[in-house]
């Protein structure tokens, strides 16, 4: 999620996933991304998005939760896998090429060495805060 409110950047993209439901998936939705056309955010601000209640989005609104949508783990496994992109409607324009396909690879690597790391930090500190308990018991 952003650095900005993250409740407003998850229902913002939820206003993505109901204006373009052939493009973007709703947050948590767990179902697989595809990869978007190339400028796709300037066709997205041009043809704009609602909130829940009706009201525009910002185009700063818009790029943060387009930007969220395109930073996520999925996105760039999708990306990864190459394939066809899409614009809003859901049609193709176009392909992954292989130079985006293997900058992908590389960002999913990145996201799974960061997320092995942080498992081993965590199951580290665990193992500490047991041990002081173990010792202070003594």
């Amino acid at each position: 999620m952003s650095k900005h409110a993250p409740a407003q950047v998850r229902s913002d993209r939820y206003a993505l996933a109901k204006a373009f439901p052939n493009a973007f998936e709703p947050p948590r939705s767990g179902r697989p991304k595809q990869p978007l056309k190339i400028g796709i955010f300037q066709d997205l601000a041009a043809r704009g998005v609602a909130d829940k209640d009706g009201r525009p989005l910002s185009r700063t609104r818009i790029g943060r939760a387009f930007g969220d949508y395109v930073r996520g783990y999925r996105y760039h496994l999708s990306g990864s896998a190459g394939g066809q992109r899409i614009d809003l409607d859901g049609n193709p324009v176009g392909e992954v090429t292989e130079k985006e396909r293997s900058w992908h690879a590389g960002i999913v690597a990145k996201m799974d060495r960061d997320r092995e790391r942080g498992q081993a930090l965590k199951a580290e500190r665990r193992r500490v805060k047991a041990s002081s308990i173990l010792q202070a018991a003594e």
